[in-house]
């Protein structure tokens, strides 16, 4: 708990209860050089974002035993995101995020790992979960961007691998080219000859026909 003393003549809440994340049956009094609380932290129930300048954005950091360590992104989902955004009233996970995600690694101990929330806790620390010897490292802190934020964070797509051809390959495909150009070619010197081919010829043609056909009547 961190405090500093008031100003004379300021106006000083005693006797509060905390109760839902608010401060509740104050006695009210106007007194001089009263303590003011600037920060509260319990232990075993704080939480915070760090790594961005946006209080609802960032990697998971909780407090246990006098120290902030983070989370790791081992079975870390949208349930576990959803209770810290709640907690710190953030509204609802948007995005998680694990290893090499959008927020630098964190330093100092890792309290929690393997989390199982089903996303109703009040609290991380009420969700299942290894809490001592985590066997992460701090490139796979878990984060997240809550709805509440005002960051806005771009999704890179990576780009999909070049391809690269052996000699082989390269040369089936250009024979399968060439035998595709030929026929096509072929096909258009067959009609091309077609056309070109003299009306004289073909009325010959069918003469020599009719007189085939003559002959063979003639025979019989």
């Amino acid at each position: 708990m961190k405090e500093i003393v008031a100003p004379h003549d300021s106006k000083c809440f005693q006797d509060c209860v905390y109760q839902d994340q608010r401060l509740q049956n104050c006695l009210e009094t106007f007194t001089a050089g009263c303590n003011v609380t600037t920060e509260v932290i319990c232990g075993h129930q704080s939480v915070r974002l760090k790594g961005h300048e946006d209080q609802c954005a960032g990697r998971v950091e909780v407090w246990k035993d006098g120290n902030w360590g983070t989370v790791c992104d081992d079975r870390w989902d949208l349930r576990e995101a959803n209770v810290v955004c709640g907690q710190l009233g953030c509204g609802v996970a948007l995005r998680v995020t694990g290893q090499n995600g959008l927020f630098p690694p964190g330093s100092g101990p890792i309290h929690l790992d393997e989390l199982n929330c089903t996303g109703n806790e009040q609290n991380l620390w009420f969700c299942p979960g290894v809490q001592e010897n985590s066997d992460c490292g701090h490139k796979e802190d878990a984060g997240v961007v809550c709805s509440e934020s005002k960051a806005l964070f771009r999704v890179t797509t990576p780009a999909p691998p070049s391809v690269v051809y052996s000699p082989e390959h390269i040369a089936i495909k250009l024979l399968s080219v060439l035998v595709l150009c030929f026929a096509i070619l072929n096909m258009f010197l067959c009609c091309l000859h077609f056309k070109r081919s003299s009306p004289d010829e073909r009325g010959e043609e069918k003469r020599a026909d009719g007189g085939l056909k003559n002959q063979v009547v003639v025979r019989e």
